[in-house]
């Protein structure tokens, strides 16, 4: 029996580290949730979609922090997407894609902040056998002066998730996970940030 719970701990700490929700802990969580107003910068391997990630880490993101879009800003919110996509074979045999080879779909281009303009992207994805997304998705929270207040990275894995078969989706599913996790930490705190007699 001791043996059984020995290899049930060890598997969840194994598990446990093999999180692809990776979250660096903030010592200045107070100066997060005491911003007023963040500038939302976006960016994406993929340039013609910059416009589509900025709205929805505005939706995901602006529920959890106070965004902004003019100065002056109390910091910023940075959400930077690296999309790859896997080159499946045609055919689907036992449960894996024979000869699966990751490639990037693009080039990082500059910061959108949601007035800059934005390129035509790269297709999204091929036709034939099934094609899926992995994904990295990393947001920072900086203060006016660049110091970072909170960030994250979720590694998706589009194998094993049905929201993976265009970059959007993964960038999607990812900014929900990311946003969770930052909502937790904001709620942590923010009964510590208001005054004394507050309701």
């Amino acid at each position: 029996m001791r043996m059984r719970w020995c290899c049930l701990l060890l598997m969840m700490v194994a598990l446990g580290g093999c999180s692809p929700l990776q979250v660096t802990p903030s010592s200045d969580l107070h100066a997060l949730v005491t911003g007023q107003g963040y500038e939302l910068m976006v960016r994406s391997t993929q340039p013609g979609m910059n416009r589509e990630l900025y709205e929805m880490a505005a939706q995901s993101l602006g529920s959890v922090l106070p965004l902004a879009d003019k100065e002056p800003f109390s910091g910023s919110v940075q959400v930077d997407f690296a999309a790859v996509q896997p080159v499946a074979s045609n055919a689907y045999s036992g449960g894996t894609y024979g000869g699966a080879t990751a490639t990037t779909t693009g080039v990082t281009a500059g910061w959108y902040s949601g007035a800059s303009p934005t390129t035509a992207g790269v297709p999204s994805g091929a036709g034939g056998a099934r094609t899926y997304f992995n994904g990295v998705l990393k947001v920072a929270v900086k203060d006016a002066a660049g110091k970072v207040l909170w960030s994250a990275e979720y590694d998706h894995k589009g194998r094993w998730s049905l929201q993976s078969e265009t970059p959007e989706a993964v960038a999607k599913a990812s900014l929900d996970r990311i946003a969770q996790a930052l909502r937790m930490a904001v709620a942590a705190e923010r009964p510590a940030a208001q005054p004394k007699g507050a309701q």
